[in-house]
């Protein structure tokens, strides 16, 4: 089964658990996940993962409406932490995100690139939002500063999967060392 089924299907294992499962399963087993956050980010992100790589493989010739995916992965994301009454105070702190389409408004100057897990989730998905195509939302995530190589490759992950390889510039390709060895193994996903 590819990776994409894997993860679609939600179901990893021998348990066959879910993706939150497993994250929620971690902290319980005693890992050093000291802050809600550090968990619950891998859950939203995978899920916006899913989200646009669903959609992707089901309308290649026309894009979805990339907020409303977005939305779509990170209320699934919540929801299962939404749960527990007891996240409800440090899910406050993903409170941009619950409103996208305000979130995608805010100036540049209030999008932070500290390192910090939920700004670098926020600042990927503002400029996966804000800019109209792959090259685009790249530079901006490069040009934002900070921790910008954190910030890149969640946007490029994200972008990657909603304008699709083809849009990844020729020359940034040509640089890459073994890129053929990378394309063959992502082949090998499919």
């Amino acid at each position: 089964m590819g990776l994409f089924n894997l993860l679609q299907f939600g179901k990893i294992g021998e348990e066959e658990q879910t993706v939150a499962e497993i994250v929620q399963g971690t902290y319980y087993d005693g890992f050093d996940f000291i802050h809600f956050c550090s968990q619950s980010m891998s859950v939203i992100v995978i899920e916006l993962i899913v989200r646009l790589g669903y959609a992707i493989k089901r309308i290649k010739e026309q894009r979805p409406v990339l907020g409303a995916l977005l939305e779509e992965g990170i209320d699934n994301g919540l929801k299962y932490y939404g749960r527990d009454i007891s996240n409800l105070t440090e899910m406050a702190y993903l409170g941009r995100l619950f409103h996208l389409f305000e979130f995608k408004d805010l100036p540049e100057e209030q999008i932070r690139t500290s390192g910090y897990v939920i700004d670098s989730i926020e600042a990927a998905v503002w400029c996966l939002i804000t800019m109209d195509s792959y090259k685009e939302c790249i530079l901006k995530a490069v040009n934002l500063g900070d921790d910008t190589d954190t910030v890149a490759a969640i946007t490029g992950g994200l972008a990657g999967l909603y304008y699709g390889y083809e849009e990844i510039p020729k020359e940034w390709l040509a640089v890459i060392k073994k890129c053929e060895c990378i394309e063959g193994m992502c082949e090998g996903l499919e």
